[in-house]
């Protein structure tokens, strides 16, 4: 974040600083208060799913912030420390219960070590992707139609699995 706060948003690196410095005093306050408000909210979905759709929207909301906006370095500032908290916040709702769902799941040693194999192979693959996809996406600009399709494949993939998620989730009703 330094790096994109520096060069692509032009902030003083002294600025940049204190901006990453609030977002760990805010997620020393918001993880705890997320793992104790997903530990006592009962929903119809289970602990993973708690606050999954409104990160989700959140994510949505605040892609446009990899833009620059027009504004001084003060605006700037506070401009990159909301969208920053927010982003942050968004991550925790998702992560926290997330990562607090497999000694949910079981209490044996092998099965939840089983799991989280299962479950680091696959964010691997996930994150893994979108540069898989990306680099396509670059070569196809410059004329190469089955770089196209292959992009094509992957955002058709990644929405299916997106769609399944979400259907495993509001399915539980």
């Amino acid at each position: 974040m330094l790096y994109f706060f520096t060069d692509v948003a032009r902030i003083n690196p002294a600025i940049a600083g204190v901006i990453l410095l609030i977002n760990k005093i805010w997620d020393s306050i918001n993880d705890p208060l997320i793992g104790v408000i997903s530990d006592r909210v009962n929903t119809r979905w289970d602990a993973a799913g708690r606050g999954s759709c409104l990160a989700q929207s959140l994510r949505h909301h605040l892609c446009p912030s990899v833009s620059r906006p027009a504004f001084n370095s003060a605006g700037r500032f506070w401009y990159y420390l909301i969208v920053s908290l927010m982003l942050d916040l968004a991550f925790t709702v998702v992560n926290v219960p997330y990562t607090a769902l497999t000694p949910e799941l079981t209490r044996d040693y092998d099965e939840r070590t089983s799991l989280n194999s299962y479950r680091f192979a696959f964010s691997i693959a996930a994150v893994s992707w979108p540069p898989f996809c990306i680099h396509y996406r670059q070569r196809a600009q410059a004329g190469r139609r089955r770089a196209t399709r292959l992009c094509r494949v992957g955002s058709a993939v990644g929405h299916g699995l997106g769609h399944c998620v979400l259907f495993c989730f509001l399915g539980h009703v």
